[in-house]
């Protein structure tokens, strides 16, 4: 039985790790519609990191002659 408790515990710490969730911030810089920098970031909370990675780099495809960076 200790052996069967000891496994779970392990399996249940391993897949806590995996599970983080945390908040981050996408800051994009982009030409503006007059050729001047301009900024926007987006908030994500609670999310993995991953994911928000996964958003910032669609949102940099989207800008035109722009750059995305998570923080």
């Amino acid at each position: 039985m200790k052996k069967v408790f000891a496994i779970a515990s392990v399996a249940l710490f391993a897949a806590s790790l995996t599970s983080c969730t945390g908040d981050f911030t996408c800051d994009c810089t982009y030409k503006d519609g007059l050729g001047e920098d301009a900024t926007i970031s987006y908030d994500y909370n609670g999310v993995k990191k991953k994911d928000a990675e996964d958003s910032c780099d669609t949102a940099a495809g989207l800008l035109n002659e722009g750059s995305c960076e998570l923080k």
